[in-house]
């Protein structure tokens, strides 16, 4: 705290609070033999993070995305980091450390036909942090039978038909077997 007396009135300059506590200082006058305090407190307003995901369900694809991030009450000494509690996800430094912006992140596709995958984003300010959750689905691939089943004439003849596949995946092919021997 800073102190300047004139006769009587003292005026006095505090420092922002960093502490991460209340904090209470005296201030002692003295005049001969006679002491007296006068005691200041100051506040400490945490930080607040809100966090808002611009998309935050996503297909099985590989994908870029961003978080939407406002802090109130940030101060200058404090870092801001963002992390992920997933190894599917990455997070990707554009930002810099503001109090005001977004988290990029990516995701990897997700090869799991059967299962959707969940996965926090984390943003810390100091000791305080918040998270919000994304969801990738598994959108398992789906065929579709273009004209329905074959009847096939008792002669020895070729026959065709077609299918389409949904949510196709670049890292597999159609298979296309048949156990019958006739």
């Amino acid at each position: 705290i800073g102190l300047k007396d004139n006769n009587g009135s003292v005026s006095f300059t505090v420092k922002e609070n960093n502490d991460e506590y209340e904090r209470t200082a005296p201030i002692r006058i003295a005049y001969g033999n006679t002491i007296a305090y006068y005691y200041v407190q100051q506040e400490y307003v945490a930080p607040e993070i809100f966090l808002q995901a611009d998309k935050d369900i996503f297909n099985y694809n590989a994908a870029e995305s961003s978080v939407f991030y406002h802090i109130n009450n940030s101060r200058k000494d404090l870092k801001i980091v963002a992390s992920t509690d997933a190894d599917w996800v990455t997070i990707l430094d554009r930002n810099g450390n503001n109090e005001e912006g977004k988290i990029y992140f990516r995701i990897n596709e997700n090869n799991d036909r059967e299962t959707s995958r969940y996965a926090n984003i984390y943003l810390a300010v100091g000791d305080i942090y918040t998270s919000c959750q994304i969801v990738q689905t598994s959108d398992a691939p789906k065929i579709t039978m273009v004209n329905g089943g074959q009847t096939a004439s008792y002669k020895e003849e070729s026959y065709s038909f077609n299918y389409t596949i949904e949510n196709p995946r670049p890292s597999l092919k159609p298979e296309v077997t048949c156990d019958a021997k006739w």
